[in-house]
C-alpha cells in the first residue's frame, strides 16, 4: 500500500472552511466522495488540520490501494469530470494549492520510516 502525506497552508484564520467542505462532503455528497476515492485508487484518506505560528495547515494522508501515487496522481490532475473538478476548485479556494498544477500538493520528503528498522 502506498502512502502519501501532505501539508496545506489553509487560507481561512478560523476553525470554519475546511470543517464545512468536510460536512459537506459526509452530509451531501458522500457518494461522490467514495465515487472519486474509488476512481483514483484511495483505500483510505484522512484530513487533519494543525496549528503552528505560520497559521493553520491542513495535513492529509491517503493509502493507495495497490497503485503508485505519481500514476494515480497524473490521472487526477487532468482528469475533468464534474466532480473532481469541483474538488479540485475547493482544494484551490481553501490552500492556493492548485491540484491542476500540483496534484500531489506541495512536496513532501521521507526522512523516517520505523518499519525500516
Amino acid at each position: 500500500m502506498t502512502r502519501i502525506v501532505r501539508a496545506f497552508p489553509l487560507r481561512d484564520t478560523e476553525e470554519t472552511q475546511l470543517e464545512r467542505f468536510a460536512e459537506d462532503l459526509r452530509a451531501n455528497r458522500a457518494s461522490d466522495m467514495l465515487a472519486f476515492l474509488t476512481s483514483h485508487s484511495v483505500a483510505r484518506e484522512t484530513w487533519h488540520i494543525q496549528q503552528t505560528p505560520q497559521g493553520r495547515w491542513a495535513i492529509v494522508v491517503t493509502e493507495l490501494d495497490g497503485r503508485e501515487a505519481n500514476v494515480v496522481a497524473a490521472e487526477y490532475q487532468v482528469s475533468e469530470s464534474p466532480f473532481d473538478t469541483w474538488f479540485k476548485s475547493k482544494v484551490l479556494e481553501l490552500t492556493g494549492v492548485d491540484p491542476n498544477q500540483d496534484p500531489l500538493g506541495p512536496p513532501t520528503t521521507l526522512v523516517f520510516d520505523s518499519s525500516t528498522l
